[in-house]
């Protein structure tokens, strides 16, 4: 008798404590910044933010209960001012051919991680991510596709030379990186050779090493409206 009113006073217990953690915390889907934790799910358990749902801006508290919120895993904007940890406060894009990309240039966009592209591009590194994965990035370019080598060697030379982190580096490191770039376009071009558009961005490997990556328009998740420090 006394062993059943011990375990009925454990399971009591344990309900009430998890209902107090329930209360406390918020399941949020993650953001990869960089390169995608394999195996990992794409959602985390934190500690419910203060004021939710509000967003303070300076003075003014913004109501983000429209928008999605996400929590960003990885290193590779801070340079920009987004840290791992980071909470997303994005609006959701229903993308269609008349949308117009160059309201992009300049934000922080979160994608659809493309796993068949991933795979294809990276056969070595195996990288996938359980379905739903996110990504974010910063938009700086809208190329067209279907471009000749030389075509988008020109167009990207020109973009760079307003780049004063590369305008910096020696001859010998300005050719590898552009080369490196050309060669990423020239892959994402022809895998995603249905799209008119892709969109160029950018993110620091590691929070350190500058990089562009091309996307196509149809991953589109949405817009980053807000993010936490």
């Amino acid at each position: 008798m006394t062993n059943l009113i011990i375990l009925g006073i454990g399971i009591i217990s344990y309900i009430i404590v998890r209902s107090l953690i329930n209360k406390s915390t918020i399941k949020m889907p993650v953001v990869y910044a960089g390169n995608p934790s394999c195996g990992k799910p794409n959602v985390r358990e934190i500690p419910l933010p203060k004021n939710n749902p509000i967003y303070r801006d300076g003075d003014i508290e913004k109501d983000v209960s429209e928008l999605t919120q996400l929590i960003v895993e990885g290193h590779s904007l801070e340079p920009l001012g987004i840290k791992d940890g980071s909470i997303l406060f994005v609006e959701r894009i229903n993308y269609s051919t008349a949308y117009d990309l160059n309201q992009l240039i300049g934000r922080f966009i979160v994608f659809n991680i493309d796993n068949e592209r991933t795979l294809r591009e990276h056969p070595l590194k195996n990288i996938t991510v359980e379905e739903g994965g996110l990504k974010a990035r910063k938009a700086v370019k809208i190329v067209r596709t279907k471009q000749q080598q030389e075509q988008f060697t020109t167009e990207l030379s020109t973009f760079l030379e307003k780049d004063h982190e590369y305008q910096k580096e020696t001859k010998e490191k300005k050719d590898f990186f552009l080369q490196r770039i050309v060669t990423k376009y020239m892959f994402a071009s022809d895998y995603y050779q249905t799209d008119d558009n892709l969109i160029m961005s950018i993110t620091y490997k590691n929070g350190k090493d500058k990089d562009y990556s091309f996307h196509s328009p149809k991953f589109l998740y949405g817009i980053v409206k807000y993010n936490s420090i």
